[in-house]
């Protein structure tokens, strides 16, 4: 007997933008199913981090800021930034937060392009 379809949650707000549909989501709202809280964590951990760097950038002294331009890159840097993100209290393994740092730092990269080509320095303080 076939088992039952996982009813999915209705978005917070949905809008079609150039043909695409676009959901906005929540933590309540998020989609159901395999593998799917898992990849809901480590998002929620990737964006924390990056934005735990950006506001370094922006807003830190001189030695903030020269650590989290290095750790975003600088691939060597990043064994020495999962010590300090478990310093922060993270807490997953060494191997986890290096995949985190390296899905960050491709981020990092599309938002440089992004601001670069809209004409915003990255690396304003604000």
């Amino acid at each position: 007997m076939p088992r039952k379809k996982t009813v999915q949650p209705e978005p917070l707000e949905a809008f079609e933008l150039n043909g695409a549909l676009i959901e906005i989501r929540g933590h309540e709202t998020r989609e159901k199913g395999r593998g799917l809280d898992k990849k809901w964590k480590a998002t929620n951990t990737s964006d924390g981090i990056l934005a735990k760097l950006i506001h370094m950038i922006q807003t830190g002294d001189r030695k903030e800021v020269e650590m989290a331009i290095d750790a975003l890159e600088k691939p060597r840097h990043i064994p020495t930034f999962v010590k300090i993100l478990h310093q922060w209290g993270y807490t997953e393994s060494d191997r986890t937060l290096r995949k985190h740092m390296v899905q960050i730092r491709d981020q990092w990269k599309t938002l440089v392009k992004a601001c670069r080509e809209n004409g915003i320095d990255p690396y304003k303080r604000r």
